[in-house]
């Protein structure tokens, strides 16, 4: 993949942290965050989420609603097999 790849957090990055109030929480899109991951998107970068919060169908569902764009969740699929099991490798 030639793509370069980027991580980015989720509470207190791209939505306001509030105490953990369970998985389905979520504070506020931080202003400009949209607008930042679709940036990213259409200068060609991979994008991962990577979170704490383990349930990748509630995830999804908040980052689409939301307009955040991302390409995955936790895990960067295209990492060599033996590179699995820790952070995802990203250049940022």
């Amino acid at each position: 993949m030639n793509r370069k790849t980027v991580c980015i957090d989720l509470d207190g990055t791209l939505v306001h942290y509030e105490e953990w109030q369970g998985e389905e929480h979520f504070g506020k899109v931080l202003p400009g965050a949209s607008a930042a991951t679709k940036a990213l998107h259409e200068k060609g970068w991979f994008i991962i989420i990577y979170t704490t919060r383990s349930n990748k169908t509630i995830l999804s569902k908040f980052l689409s609603e939301n307009q955040i764009e991302f390409d995955a969740i936790n895990e960067n699929p295209y990492q060599p097999s033996n590179a699995i099991g820790g952070k995802p490798i990203a250049d940022v």
